[in-house]
């Protein structure tokens, strides 16, 4: 099953790639306000520059207010021509306009792309189909039972001919080749027992060895897949999973991952995350610098950030997942997608986080398991 852990890393990427986009669209509204005001003061003429520039100062503040209200700052608007005020409405349009479309494009994407991660595990998986069929009596692949095993899924079968999924015969024939004249690859294949495990660790090697780190199967999926360097290490989580699933004696049953057990609610609630952490992120914000206590939350690592306030955007919305639940999710995000301390610092910072919101009654779980805390 496509759980929910990939849902909040594929949650988080789409969320990382907004706020970018975000940061990028605010940059070019002022630019373009910048712009628009030489333009006027290009028509008008050099001896109104003293005027124009009080006006773009003040513009440019109204702008940022509206976009990042700031506490302390002061606008006196009343000496603000019609034309200034009519740019600075332009350039918040423009930013609101823009960034509305970034955040349409990124929730859509978001659930493609979790679809799209699946279509490559089922391809990745046929891949093994078509290097049996090549091989030869006695090759790696035709001769190792786990492999065999899991050809012999009926589901998988079903899958592959449901997801239409195929690969192009030259490339296929040109990894065969490869993989064959791979020599540390082979040599470490060897070292491995005979029985079952041993070809269940073969099996993993040429996942590991081969599939995601040969130059050449990664440049295929570079260009295949856009995002296959935050990919990759998702899919190799999932084949790797797959290969220890797979029981002797049971091949029919191998236990293979399903986009979801029930992908409308999980769609529904990966959605709903990214929305409402887009809606409340400024109180999520306030949240983490209260409790930033020695040094600045700007010096925070940006994922760290998106990880903490996704967290409590869990532990606030979503009743039914335990708090623990959450922290741990995206601890174990942080392990792959952050710096080495980030784990143990995000550990720290939720748990005080969620025993404040608790005592002030804001956090309320209930259901199989949870308490309802009123």
């Amino acid at each position: 099953m496509l759980n929910r852990r990939l849902l909040r890393i594929k949650a988080m990427q789409s969320i990382y790639s907004f706020k970018q986009n975000e940061e990028s669209d605010y940059n070019l509204a002022l630019e373009k306000l910048k712009e628009d005001f030489r333009f006027e003061l290009n028509m008008i003429g050099k001896f109104e520059a003293p005027r124009f520039k009080k006006d773009e100062e003040i513009a440019t503040l109204i702008f940022k207010n509206a976009i990042e209200p700031q506490e302390h700052a002061e606008i006196d608007a009343s000496e603000l021509s019609e034309k200034g005020k009519e740019l600075a409405n332009d350039a918040i349009h423009f930013y609101k306009t823009k960034r509305s479309k970034d955040y349409i494009h990124h929730k859509r994407k978001m659930v493609t792309e979790a679809e799209k991660i699946y279509d490559r595990y089922i391809l990745l998986l046929h891949l093994f189909n078509e290097m049996v069929s090549l091989d030869a009596e006695g090759g790696i692949f035709v001769s190792n039972p786990v492999i065999n095993c899991l050809l012999k899924s009926e589901k998988l079968a079903r899958l592959i001919k449901t997801k239409e999924v195929k690969w192009d015969t030259a490339t296929i024939k040109s990894w065969y080749k490869i993989i064959n004249k791979e020599e540390e690859l082979l040599e470490n294949l060897k070292k491995e027992a005979n029985d079952f495990e041993g070809n269940r660790m073969r099996f993993r090697i040429i996942i590991r060895d081969f599939i995601f780190k040969h130059d050449v199967v990664l440049s295929y999926f570079d260009e295949l897949d856009i995002n296959w360097s935050e990919n990759k290490s998702i899919l190799r989580s999932m084949l790797i999973n797959t290969v220890k699933s797979i029981e002797e004696g049971a091949c029919e049953d191998a236990d293979l991952f399903l986009l979801s057990r029930n992908w409308e609610d999980d769609r529904h609630f990966f959605q709903q995350l990214f929305e409402l952490y887009v809606e409340q992120e400024n109180y999520y914000d306030e949240l983490i610098v209260e409790k930033t206590k020695t040094w600045s939350a700007d010096r925070i690592a940006v994922v760290d950030k998106i990880l903490m306030k996704m967290a409590i955007c869990e532990m606030l919305n979503f009743p039914n997942i335990p708090v623990k639940v959450s922290i741990n999710e995206y601890i174990d995000v942080s392990k792959s997608y952050s710096t080495p301390k980030s784990g143990q610092y995000i550990n720290g910072m939720l748990d005080e986080i969620s025993k404040k919101l608790k005592n002030e009654g804001k956090i309320k779980k209930s259901g199989r398991g949870l308490i309802d805390n009123k």
